[in-house]
């Protein structure tokens, strides 16, 4: 082991916690409830705009919602819906583009309610979050949940990732078109989303 690293002595000597009484405290933070709605699982997803660092938006579960702040974090206007249907949206991950795009994927079920029968779905805000672009559908094949065998109740795949690269938004997500839970990937460009 080369003692010499700094970041590995410190790694070394804070996993035996020789470091743990020398750091300092954290700051207090403020907290802030933006979702007061009553819900469940909000698995919640945050990005920032990076023109504007002030302006931040922020996504969770219920009904694929968001909400932003102009003013880093210290009030929110929301909760609005991203879907332009009714129907069940959840597990929404949000990213904002180099142009201040805010870029929204999310599950829905919009094609067949009542089912296990789940589309990944994609939605773009040209003003901060406060209104959405009509929904564009990504997945060309819907995945059937309730009939994907997995060792876990429910077994949708309830976990996607997006980010912006420039004005591409790139995007992950659990997909079980071929019988089983998969990883699957896609970008989208400008052009792709106007042909929409």
């Amino acid at each position: 082991m080369n003692m010499r690293s700094p970041a590995l002595l410190c790694c070394v000597l804070f996993s035996f916690g020789v470091l743990a009484q020398t750091l300092p405290p954290a700051p207090k933070a403020r907290v802030i409830d933006i979702n007061p709605k009553p819900g469940y699982f909000n698995e919640p997803s945050i990005a920032v705009n990076t023109k504007d660092p002030q302006k931040l938006v922020v996504a969770w579960q219920v009904n694929a919602s968001v909400a932003y702040s102009d003013d880093g974090g210290q009030t929110w206007t929301g909760s609005f819906v991203v879907d332009d249907v009714t129907g069940i949206h959840f597990s929404p991950t949000v990213s904002v583009d180099s142009a201040g795009n805010v870029n929204v994927f999310f599950y829905d079920r919009r094609e067949n309610p009542g089912t296990s029968t789940t589309n990944v779905y994609f939605a773009q805000s040209a003003d901060g979050g406060a209104t959405f672009a009509p929904n564009i559908r990504v997945t060309e094949v819907a995945t059937t949940w309730g009939s994907i065998p997995s060792d876990i109740t429910p077994n949708f795949g309830d976990y996607m990732t997006s980010l912006s690269v420039g004005t591409d938004v790139l995007i992950t997500w659990s997909d079980g078109r071929n019988g089983d839970p998969d990883s699957y990937f896609a970008r989208l460009t400008p052009a792709m989303m106007a042909n929409q």
